[in-house]
């Protein structure tokens, strides 16, 4: 390589108006690359904004409808049937399916961060929606047994004694099920939903520049206790199990009631008889050739089968 000294001056005028117009080309590219990438990063940014928005309207979507369910298991009048709790049942499922669909755009659109961060929010709805579908099925097999009960035609004998235990126990179980269910969502289950989803507002938060307030990095932390404690919860059935149905909104999810006064069993028991005739008369309501079946001292006359 001859050395830059060596060039006449002619040359080294060229090399330099050479090496200038070089420069000059090359500026544009680099300016037109810095564009490239300012506009990939405001698509970015755009895009997380636009998800973060859709991600917090699905979750505001899950809390209003368990929301709406909590409002139908807090109110005094318990045992509650497939006609009341469906509605709130049918938007905790559409709520659930919104967010499978956020999860899913996640997985398309952005970084693993966020998906990961989804798909625990995802999974943990999906624990919740169990638990309240599982409760259905209990609310179900109260209404065929009582069902049953009333299509019986002979009412006396084994086969009817039988069918009048297999009710109790439904209703029984169902009433241990829906405070189970109460203080599950109410104590615990939608605790650790708040927790769960601080993943996603942090993960947002932090690719859009926005700092996060140190309560989300609190409250994420204790994920894993909340949802241990949540699935670890059963409410445990009593004879008080109707008294504190009848009071869930102003009771501790652990309280059992040791009174075993006859008061109290015949509070427990008048309830219990409240509530079977509760969906006696729903079962009427809803099958009016099976109210028209029975002895006319035993049919809903026609302004209560029309008030359903």
């Amino acid at each position: 390589m001859i050395p830059f000294r060596k060039f006449t001056n002619s040359q080294k005028i060229t090399l330099w108006v050479g090496g200038i117009g070089a420069i000059l080309t090359f500026i544009p590219i680099c300016i037109n690359l810095y564009q490239l990438g300012a506009s990939h990063r405001e698509f970015v940014r755009q895009n997380d904004k636009l998800l973060y928005d859709r991600g917090a309207e699905a979750l505001k979507s899950i809390h209003q409808a368990y929301g709406e369910l909590l409002s139908i298991l807090a109110n005094p009048d318990f045992g509650v049937p497939t006609s009341i709790y469906d509605p709130a049942y049918q938007k905790i499922g559409e709520a659930t399916f919104k967010l499978g669909e956020f999860n899913q755009d996640l997985a398309r659109l952005t970084d693993q961060r966020k998906v990961q961060a989804g798909e625990e929010v995802y999974s943990w709805a999906q624990v919740m929606l169990v638990k309240a579908s599982l409760h259905r099925q209990r609310i179900e097999s109260v209404e065929k047994a009582t069902t049953e009960l009333v299509s019986c035609q002979k009412r006396e004998g084994a086969f009817y004694s039988r069918l009048q235990r297999e009710l109790n126990d439904n209703i029984e179980e169902l009433i241990r099920s829906e405070n189970e269910l109460y203080f599950s969502l109410r104590d615990f289950d939608l605790e650790a939903l708040g927790a769960v989803e601080q993943g996603v507002n942090i993960s947002f938060k932090e690719a859009l520049s926005l700092a996060p307030v140190p309560s989300m990095y609190e409250q994420y932390a204790r994920r894993q206790v909340l949802m241990t404690k949540a699935k670890a919860y059963r409410f445990k059935a009593s004879e008080a199990s109707f008294v504190i149905a009848r009071v869930r909104a102003y009771t501790d999810p652990e309280y059992l009631s040791h009174d075993q006064s006859t008061l109290s069993r015949d509070t427990a028991f008048y309830r219990k008889l409240q509530v079977m005739n509760k969906f006696i008369v729903d079962a009427l309501k809803k099958n009016p050739k099976l109210n028209q079946s029975l002895p006319p001292h035993m049919r809903l006359n026609d302004g209560e089968a029309a008030s359903r």
